[in-house]
């Protein structure tokens, strides 16, 4: 693969528009430590990217070379070096082409100028654990806390939390058991929500791809802020916040705790969901495109349970019950029926 076009591949992969095969490319890009480190130093700036502000092209270009004398430093400091697919070495100049990339076509820049700008150090701080589609993982963070990520998740946390509070970010979905510190409270950002914890158990549901974000609590309590602090809602043991991504609306409700929390067990639960829903689990689990051809089975609600179970025999089993016939080729899966 030409350099351009793993530039390019890295920048549609964190907009969630690669393909299956453009996955397992990224998979495999990623098996090398140093490409992995060049990846890390990427996400942290496209996280960057949640707001707009009007930035002149002189500004731009004073920020891009601030983030290229910083690659220099991490370049000098580490003496790393990116292998590429044709076994070439280059330089981590690389991060900067791509970060170019990044910040003059691609990415807004507020939450860019004011975590980073003016704190050259911030970044080296932070660590992004990315899992992709089909993969699932676990990390123990630097207090103890546990954290069980799920399909296409990214977690971004500091190497080492202050000593006032503990604070990280989450996109897609994880279990969290948190270590009790009286002293530290322990924030988690997911979209314009804050979850606020001191030592508790709970699952955040929060991809970007879905319309809500939904926060479950096994156990102790946890407060719902919005990206202002403002409490939103406290929950104790058993209940459940949803947030309506459009609306900004929420509410709190009761939850089926072995459903949610299924899935760290490689556990899939449906209950009731349509079918279109259920293809977006379907596609994170297994790594594959799910395209559903007649839109009248897509509203189909459907209930199972499988585990550690082979995609061709969920498929089998879901297509009984929602009368559709399937076929896969090359990770893609095309369903099709009259409707149930």
């Amino acid at each position: 693969m030409k350099e351009q076009e793993q530039y390019n591949l890295v920048i549609k992969f964190l907009k969630g528009e690669t393909s299956p095969e453009e996955n397992e490319n990224i998979r495999n890009f990623l098996k090398d430590d140093t490409n992995q480190k060049v990846y890390d130093e990427i996400v942290l700036i496209w996280e960057a990217s949640y707001k707009n502000i009007h930035i002149d092209q002189k500004k731009k270009e004073i920020e891009l070379k601030k983030l290229t004398n910083r690659i220099d430093r991490i370049h000098n400091k580490e003496k790393i070096s990116i292998v590429s697919t044709h076994k070439r070495k280059r330089t981590v100049q690389s991060i900067a082409k791509i970060a170019a990339i990044l910040l003059v076509l691609v990415i807004p820049f507020s939450i860019y100028f004011r975590n980073y700008v003016g704190n050259p150090d911030i970044i080296d701080d932070l660590i992004t654990k990315t899992t992709l589609q089909g993969q699932r993982s676990s990390i123990i963070l630097s207090d103890g806390t546990k954290v069980y990520l799920n399909s296409n998740t990214q977690l971004t946390y500091p190497k080492t939390f202050s000593e006032n509070k503990r604070q990280i970010s989450l996109v897609g979905e994880a279990y969290f058991e948190v270590t009790k510190d009286s002293n530290r409270p322990f924030l988690i950002k997911t979209g314009n929500l804050i979850t606020k914890v001191l030592g508790t158990t709970f699952n955040t549901k929060a991809f970007e791809e879905d319309s809500i974000i939904s926060i479950s609590l096994v156990e102790g309590k946890v407060k719902i802020l919005d990206q202002a602090n403002n409490d939103l809602d406290i929950l104790e043991p058993s209940q459940e916040f949803v947030y309506k991504k459009s609306s900004n609306q929420y509410a709190k409700q009761a939850f089926d705790l072995d459903k949610v929390t299924a899935w760290k067990n490689n556990i899939l639960i449906f209950d009731g969901e349509r079918l279109d829903d259920i293809s977006k689990t379907l596609e994170r689990w297994y790594g594959v495109k799910i395209i559903i051809k007649n839109n009248a089975i897509k509203k189909c609600k459907l209930k199972a349970k499988f585990e550690n179970e082979p995609l061709i025999n969920v498929l089998n089993t879901l297509k009984f019950a929602g009368d559709f016939e399937f076929k896969i080729k090359d990770s893609i899966v095309e369903i099709d029926g009259t409707g149930c």
